[in-house]
């Protein structure tokens, strides 16, 4: 063939060698994708502290954190975290009446430092961190948290094991990441290993101003020797504190919220019983408004029938009034509110917005109603419903809609600020979804004379840093009056008992003994308390323009408000960062939220350390204090 490369062997040597091409891009790929996830999502690695005699003696060592601080199962506390270990040894008595050993005989002022301790305003839920990081295998470990002042729920903190990235994705460093937090006082404490509870400490409304030692009873149980008892017999005593401060933090307007759906829990856990356990659960965690689904396109509320609206009696009045007891509602927090058939076309959006307006005015007590229109619309909605309903017809439903926001305001969940540009004027109040903010959608918004608020339904139950961030600091900083996430209820399969998959958006888990929490839950009441907080002191310095105080606390929370992004969870291009990895997951349970992207298109280190979360409240706690001495 006088080496003439023809027919097979052409073939072969082309797909040879585009393989090898191809092969060296994946690999080059997957190298930079490894790298970037090293950068922007994996912790840092930290050897174990040396450890004192005490805490090799012990088996253990005692760290606590703040609640936006993350933790991961595999990962060492720092040594900022770490409770000191007394120098003297642990003594333990035995016997079923002993006293509980205390862990500082004579404390010094750097081991007081060093305790668990929260602060809070009287009526207020506080987390309390509590980690104990095994230097060998002690069993059964059991905490019990007892308090004549105050209600104290103990929560064990489970977590999801996985690689990051995943395979084949760029080698897979394992994570164990906090997830769910069962009411549980007892767990297994391993070698290399966290076991973390988390303490909900309720502030009773009547709590004088004060600090109050409170202690903590830690048993422990080793494989051949009990070193500790639990129920009667003796415990090692922990002291902590809490400091309550001499003033109530008001409740706000601005709209808190979880989408839910009751056909979206399972059947056995969505009788009213259960419900109200759910709404008194959103209430607890500083949730003071709510999303209500259609029932029947409006025919619950006869609209269609006698194109009248009456609520007495109906679905509608009775789960308003459900939400309203369990202290969910209030009437200066308006409601999300579908109560019209989207497939009525040309959409009666005005006459049933001026019957809605009628009945409800009847209902002097209850929130404000908002129109819910079309779900997340854009202009690419157009051409199908035109399609369908004839041409012209989708711009004919915004108009009527757009009309309808005269009797009763309107609103809709919008995915991106475009979407704010194309159908904004048709809304009263914009809920622009996470990814889709962008730095000019707040100056859009008041320049078209809306109201803004925003939802985020690409999280879960985990990264603590984001969720205090995204309710509070953020939510604050960009002056929006709303705040949702998708989802208190998702998947009617998943519950405690039965299938927990959680990678469908739920943040609490229905179980028999009711609601689950996941840590994104519990930190979310943080960033709304935050939230309050920064509110509250924004007030008083209106309240006093001219003050030296009220000055300089309008002077730093200009400066807090420069340290918060546009942007979440996005590149430079507006792209969301989970493709990053082959795990839809991996941003979401990792990313902070305060990273900046700069002009060369890089992300910066975050603008918010974790720890600067709790030195911001109480900064704007500090503040508020030299206020009301006046």
């Amino acid at each position: 063939m006088n080496g003439t490369r023809t027919g097979w062997f052409w073939v072969r040597d082309v797909f040879v060698g585009h393989g090898v091409l191809v092969a060296t891009l994946l690999a080059v790929t997957l190298h930079q994708q490894a790298a970037a996830v090293e950068e922007l999502l994996l912790p840092e690695a930290r050897m174990e502290p040396s450890w004192s005699a005490g805490q090799r003696e012990a088996g253990y060592a005692i760290w606590t954190s703040d609640c936006a601080d993350p933790f991961f199962e595999n990962i060492p506390p720092s040594t900022s975290q770490l409770v000191i270990m007394p120098k003297h040894k642990l003594a333990v008595p035995q016997g079923p009446r002993a006293k509980p050993a205390p862990y500082f005989a004579n404390p010094t002022a750097r081991q007081l430092a060093s305790l668990p301790r929260c602060i809070s305003s009287p009526g207020e839920y506080e987390p309390l961190i509590f980690g104990i990081w095994g230097l060998r295998e002690l069993g059964t470990v059991h905490l019990e948290a007892k308090s004549e002042r105050f209600r104290i729920k103990t929560l064990h903190v489970l977590f999801e094991n996985r690689a990051v990235p995943p395979p084949p994705g760029g080698g897979g460093r394992r994570l164990g990441i906090p997830l769910f937090l069962p009411a549980e006082a007892e767990a297994q404490v391993r070698d290399g290993r966290n076991t973390v509870f988390w303490l909900t400490i309720y502030v009773p409304p009547d709590t004088k101003p004060g600090v109050y030692n409170e202690r903590l009873l830690l048993g422990f149980q080793e494989a051949h020797r009990t070193i500790a008892y639990t129920m009667e017999k003796a415990y090692v005593e922990i002291p902590y504190t809490v400091t309550v401060l001499p003033y109530k933090l008001p409740r706000t307007n601005c709209a808190f919220g979880m989408y839910y759906v009751g056909d979206r829990q399972p059947k056995a856990y969505s009788s009213p019983e259960y419900e109200r356990m759910y709404f008194r659960d959103m209430a607890e965690h500083g949730h003071t408004s709510a999303f209500f689904g259609s029932w029947g396109g409006g025919d619950d509320l006869g609209f269609l029938k006698t194109g009248k609206v009456s609520l007495n009696g109906s679905v509608v009045e009775q789960r308003v009034k459900v939400r309203m007891e369990a202290g969910l509602l209030h009437k200066d927090v308006p409601i999300m509110f579908i109560g019209h058939s989207y497939g009525d076309y040309p959409g009666r959006y005005v006459e049933f917005a001026r019957e809605l307006k009628k009945a409800w005015a009847e209902r002097n007590d209850w929130p404000k109603p908002l129109l819910y229109g079309p779900d997340e619309v854009g202009m690419k909605a157009k051409a199908p419903y035109d399609k369908k309903h004839g041409e012209g017809a989708f711009m004919k439903m915004m108009e009527t809609l757009g009309a309808a926001n005269k009797e009763v305001r309107t609103i809709t969940a919008l995915k991106r600020t475009q979407a704010c540009r194309d159908l904004g004027q048709y809304f009263g109040v914009w809920v622009v979804r996470a990814l889709g903010f962008a730095p000019e959608t707040p100056s859009l918004a008041m320049k078209m004379d809306r109201e803004l608020w925003t939802y985020d339904a690409d999280h879960r139950g985990t990264n603590p840093v984001f969720h205090r961030y995204y309710a509070g600091i953020y939510t604050w900083a960009h002056r929006m009056k709303g705040n949702f996430l998708w989802a208190y209820s998702h998947s009617p399969e998943c519950s405690w008992e039965g299938n927990r998959t959680h990678s469908q958006l739920r943040y609490v888990v229905p179980s028999a003994a009711g609601p689950v929490a996941t840590i994104g839950w519990e930190v979310r009441r943080e960033g709304i308390e935050d939230y309050r907080t920064f509110h509250y002191l924004e007030e008083l310095v209106a309240q006093h323009v001219g003050d030296q105080v009220a000055s300089e606390a309008g002077e730093w929370l200009g400066s807090l408000r420069k340290l918060v992004n546009y942007r979440l969870c996005v590149d430079h291009t507006g792209i969301s960062l989970r493709r990053m990895t082959d795990y839809n997951w991996d941003c979401a349970d990792l990313y902070d939220p305060s990273r900046r992207i700069g002009p060369d298109g890089k992300f910066t280190k975050p603008m918010i350390a974790p720890g600067e979360y709790r030195q911001f409240r109480a900064k704007a706690q500090a503040y508020i204090r030299k206020f009301l001495r006046k």
